[in-house]
């Protein structure tokens, strides 16, 4: 029980980090236009690991807290709270990188990208096939597969984010945060960091 825990204080902490700059963000003129991200611009590029921090108001940073929480934390308790760190540092990168290159030229804030990236990770991981010369145990894959359509289940309506269906929503910041989410995924099944911090 006490492991268990430990496993939730990484995600718990994240989103109060992202309450406690959002908030700053809110109060220190200029603040949130210097942590966006705005595609293809040196000013913007800062963004790409500051823009999950901030939110444009209290519905916004409520209807992401609770996906991040879910997510973080069923990543946590699977993997470990050290894959955890390194997943999120990773599909901020990658998703942020994607974004900044490819995105429409717009002021993107928000974690959003960041609930699509940890929702494409933990969506796709029972499907990768093991590393070479490593085998994935049964019950593993059994938990991954489960975990996989549960996260379906709850959050499968969220593939329309994908969409361009309204230009007000950042539907390009999401499709990189899926994108990303993937990649991390692959990279931590095939990387000495996403195996060993998954036994942690």
């Amino acid at each position: 029980m006490a492991e268990f825990r430990t496993r939730l204080v990484a995600p718990i902490l994240y989103v109060a980090l992202i309450w406690a700059v959002t908030i700053a963000a809110w109060l220190i003129p200029g603040a949130m236009a210097m942590l966006a991200l705005v595609p293809r611009t040196e000013y913007g590029i800062t963004g790409i690991l500051s823009m999950p921090l901030v939110h444009l108001g209290p519905q916004h940073l409520i209807a992401n807290s609770v996906p991040l929480l879910m997510l973080g934390c069923l990543i946590s308790i699977r993997h470990g709270h050290r894959y955890f760190l390194t997943a999120t540092f990773t599909c901020t990168g990658a998703s942020g990188l994607l974004l900044w290159t490819f995105g429409r030229s717009a002021m993107h804030i928000g974690a959003s990208g960041i609930v699509f990236a940890w929702f494409g990770l933990l969506l796709i991981q029972s499907f990768l096939p093991a590393p070479r010369n490593a085998t994935i145990r049964l019950r593993e894959r059994v938990i991954d597969v489960c975990i996989s359509v549960g996260v379906m289940f709850v959050y499968g309506s969220m593939l329309w984010g994908l969409l361009p269906t309204d230009q007000r929503i950042s539907w390009d910041g999401h499709l990189a945060g899926f994108v990303g989410g993937i990649l991390t995924a692959w990279l931590g099944r095939h990387s000495s960091w996403g195996r060993k911090q998954s036994q942690n």
